[in-house]
């Protein structure tokens, strides 16, 4: 499934998400993330307002955990705080100009990680999601 069409499912995207666990299987190519998203507005519960999901990407070619600028102690009782953003064309020529597989038809997944002041880039094949 493209990851487009995930974001679709959910009703803010990958948008105030908690990343609990990032887990990487080196022959399959696979990229699990343990997230619990927002799937429901702020009238509701707090306890309504997350589901725990687990995102699968397939066939991964560049996976890049930027250096985490921490200007105070990282203690994340949730997750680390995530929001998607979107890459520009300086990054994807930085990528290019290190060498990283710019595959075609992948599509790219970069997450700004709050507690780092960084990011977490993901380029994958194919991406799937299920509701724990």
């Amino acid at each position: 499934m493209d990851l487009r069409l995930i974001e679709q499912l959910l009703p803010n995207g990958f948008h105030d998400a908690y990343l609990s666990r990032l887990a990487l299987d080196f022959v399959n190519r696979d990229v699990e993330l343990s997230l619990r998203v927002l799937v429901a507005n702020d009238d509701q519960p707090a306890s309504e307002r997350y589901r725990q999901c687990r995102l699968m990407l397939h066939d991964y070619s560049v996976l890049i955990l930027e250096p985490a600028i921490a200007y105070r102690e990282i203690k994340p009782s949730r997750g680390l705080q995530i929001d998607q953003t979107q890459l520009t064309d300086e990054d994807y020529h930085a990528f290019r100009q290190v060498g990283y597989n710019m595959r075609e038809g992948n599509f790219w997944l970069a997450l700004f990680v709050y507690d780092w002041n960084s990011r977490i880039v993901i380029s994958a094949r194919d991406a799937e999601m299920k509701f724990l």
